[in-house]
């Protein structure tokens, strides 16, 4: 894997510790180089698998586990060009229904890995987003130095949009969740309840479910980066390196963390795959889902690739 591949993924990896709760898991990255095709003769192809062959971006799944199941997944690419990083985040309750997974709860993408493993969720991802589109890489994040990292840069500020209170005993250990309305800084331990919780106790939360805590980790992940990105990355690589497993040394971590500063946070564009949340019943189980719109998620990905007009409704660095 060349260098600058492995400062994409290893920058990303410091952004994603952040974005995802609860988590227990590893970091492996492929050490096959992109697979860019070398069409000598790219007439017949359409505007848009000719922009995917022609492309130097560099796409990667990152991935949240908690108790076997993907909490958080982002597809993540890095224009390598012009030095821009894309992110859409996948609702977990995005609904997707594999042959002889019939049960409610089976529905959802999250449920994949557990049952499949990561290959057969980048396969369904790509299904999502479309067949053409490469994924060169994976990862898979330990989430457990959230604290001290989020403690190391200062505290993150956003806005959190309703109060927040939550209590989950059969955690390990216990959860316990309070935070209010408002726009705070967000220490390492409030950090971590803000970015795991999903409803309060009795049943209220999000406006938008799973839709609105994506919403809610892409912010952290924003504002986390807007701070990380000067001269504590250095430290933050260090501490985070505790925490993941991969095949890029820490000394080698460090170098490759040092491009990073050349990314500004307005070159981040976080974005949520197109959707809507619904209830469907199956079997005797209801369950909400987010029911995503291919069309919609076409566009996306053919602006990412520079083909169609730009929509900037869900980059939410713009105001």
């Amino acid at each position: 894997m060349n260098r600058f591949l492995r400062t994409f993924l290893f920058s990303l990896v410091c952004l994603s510790l952040f974005a995802i709760g609860g988590i227990t898991a590893y970091f492996k990255i492929f050490d096959a180089e992109p697979s860019i095709t070398q069409d000598p003769d790219l007439s017949d192809k359409d505007p848009f698998e000719r922009a995917i062959l022609e492309s130097k971006r560099v796409n990667g799944i990152l991935l949240g586990v908690n108790q076997g199941m993907t909490d958080t997944i982002m597809f993540c690419s890095l224009d390598t060009e012009n030095k821009k990083i894309d992110v859409i985040s996948i609702p977990r309750d995005t609904y997707y229904h594999r042959e002889g997974y019939n049960g409610a709860a089976d529905r959802k993408i999250n449920a994949i890995y557990s049952s499949q493993g990561v290959e057969e969720l980048i396969d369904g991802v790509q299904d999502i987003i479309g067949e053409k589109v490469p994924i060169h890489h994976y990862g898979i994040i330990d989430y457990k130095g959230v604290e001290r990292i989020v403690d190391l840069v200062g505290g993150v500020e956003v806005d959190v949009p309703i109060n927040m209170e939550y209590d989950d005993p059969r955690d390990k250990p216990p959860l316990k969740i309070r935070i209010s309305k408002g726009r705070q800084k967000l220490n390492g331990k409030k950090a971590m309840e803000f970015l795991r919780f999903r409803e309060n106790n009795d049943g209220t939360g999000y406006l938008d479910g799973d839709l609105g805590r994506v919403k809610a980790q892409q912010q952290f992940m924003t504002a986390f980066f807007k701070k990380a990105i000067g001269l504590k990355l250095p430290s933050i690589i260090k501490t985070g390196f505790k925490y993941i497993e991969t095949d890029v040394s820490l000394s080698d971590g460090l170098s490759y963390g040092s491009k990073v500063i050349g990314i500004d946070s307005e070159d981040i564009n976080a974005t949520t795959l197109p959707g809507l949340a619904e209830y469907r019943t199956y079997g005797r189980t209801e369950l909400s889902y987010v029911i995503h719109d291919p069309e919609e998620t076409e566009k996306l990905i053919k602006q990412l690739y520079g083909v169609g007009e730009v929509d900037e409704t869900n980059d939410i660095n713009k105001e």
